[in-house]
């Protein structure tokens, strides 16, 4: 399955690299063949002196990949899309279990454990981040 990833990385568009944005501790959750959909979780750092805007992110490994967020509505947890994740300047935005995240919907195939899965994140000024998200086991979930 790695391999199908890596022969499908050079489909992203060739955009200038996102200047003050990193990101790290990127990871998906596993997923059998029998399930169609995961979750991307991560940390993104702004060195910039301004906002960064995230308007949306791709992965080969999804048909539909969206920018997610859960939230406490009248008690019950709810998940809903996103329009954007602002990373502020000089700060740091952590995608986590219960937070803001990464879904994928209708899986190319099987995300299994230890596999790399390569994202495109796309900023509001064009330029992407491309990141590599190690898939961890269902037990190793933080």
């Amino acid at each position: 399955m790695v391999a199908a990833f890596a022969a499908l990385w050079p489909w992203a568009p060739l955009a200038a690299q996102a200047p003050g944005l990193s990101a790290r501790e990127a990871w998906v959750r596993e997923a059998p063949a029998s399930r169609p959909t995961s979750a991307a979780y991560l940390i993104l750092d702004n060195t910039s002196s301004a906002d960064i805007t995230i308007v949306a992110a791709a992965t080969p490994a999804a048909k539909v990949t969206e920018l997610h967020e859960m939230r406490d509505e009248d008690g019950r947890m709810r998940m809903r899309k996103v329009e954007k994740l602002v990373v502020p300047a000089h700060g740091s935005l952590e995608l986590k279990p219960g937070g803001l995240h990464v879904m994928l919907f209708q899986l190319t195939g099987p995300l299994e454990a230890g596999a790399t899965v390569p994202f495109t994140f796309t900023l509001a000024d064009g330029s992407t981040l491309k990141v590599d998200a190690q898939v961890r086991a269902r037990g190793g979930m933080r």
